[in-house]
């Protein structure tokens, strides 16, 4: 999180921070940044950078939700180039309404704090 509460993430295709001032629109494909996703299908040594192929996805699978709304989940693994940084590739439902919504990553396991996800 920064700023406060907001959700670190970034919109594709541009790859720009989004913010309260660059916001996403329902059904914009984003990447969200997070740690603490546990192990990875790739056998890697702590401290090195995750390679980007293969790519080291998490083994447990996570659900991402968006206002209560279920997102599709495209990649959940570790960030290619990155050491500890985990990201998930998701597509935010068509239907969401504007405002600074609630987001929240679940796994059987464990759930995420509550992020801010802007949306205009």
């Amino acid at each position: 999180m920064y700023q406060g509460n907001y959700a670190v993430g970034l919109l594709y295709p541009d790859y720009s921070l989004l913010g309260p001032h660059n916001a996403a629109l329902p059904g914009d494909y984003i990447i969200l940044y997070t740690t603490g996703l546990g192990p990875v299908s790739l056998n890697l040594q702590d401290g090195y950078v995750a390679p980007p192929n293969p790519l080291a996805r998490t083994e447990d699978p996570f659900r991402v939700l968006v206002d209560g709304e279920q997102c599709d989940v495209f990649f959940s693994g570790l960030a290619p180039g990155f050491a500890g940084l985990y990201q998930l590739n998701i597509r935010l439902p068509g239907d969401l309404p504007p405002g600074n919504l609630d987001l929240q990553i679940l796994s059987q396991f464990a759930n995420s704090n509550v992020a801010t996800l802007p949306l205009n």
